[in-house]
């Protein structure tokens, strides 16, 4: 699970945009569940995307796997934010944790979170990006995806206002 963050989709509180992702998440999942009953969600648990499918795993009855950059990577968010990755860290199945040091600067910050998607590509079957299709970002992020497993197992779902 990947793509968009909060202002895409509604705000970093609930909100009827984030809480449609969510459901169209779960309904996928469970379907992806009834041909795949070892299925496993990858999210890297940052703001957005990433969890609502992590959400919408618990939701669908699916586990998840945090897959996360680097230790403390919530620490610059708001407090109910880090308290809900927090709730969301401690429903996982597994944690992945990619690099074992935070980084000293936004630049290497970046480069970590840039080897968490590509781990991310390199074990994922499939996935599932959140992206309204304008996002320069997230399209280099869903197309790296299809580079790596196909554009067939790429599903696309639009945030819808």
């Amino acid at each position: 699970m990947a793509g968009h963050r909060p202002p895409q989709l509604g705000g970093y509180g609930p909100n009827p945009v984030a809480e449609r992702i969510r459901d169209k998440l779960a309904e996928i999942l469970a379907a992806k569940r009834k041909l795949h009953p070892d299925l496993v969600v990858l999210t890297g648990l940052g703001l957005g995307a990433d969890q609502l499918g992590a959400e919408a795993a618990g939701d669908a009855g699916v586990p998840y796997v945090a897959v996360l950059p680097f230790p403390g990577h919530e620490a610059v968010w708001p407090e109910p934010a880090r308290r809900r990755h927090g709730e969301l860290l401690a429903g996982a199945d597994a944690t992945v944790l990619i690099q074992a040091t935070a980084p000293k600067s936004k630049q290497q910050a970046g480069a970590a979170l840039a080897r968490r998607d590509a781990w991310l590509a390199r074990h994922a079957d499939e996935a599932v990006v959140v992206w309204d299709g304008d996002d320069a970002g997230v399209g280099r992020l869903a197309r790296s995806f299809q580079d790596a497993l196909g554009e067939t197992e790429v599903w696309i779902v639009a945030p819808e206002p």
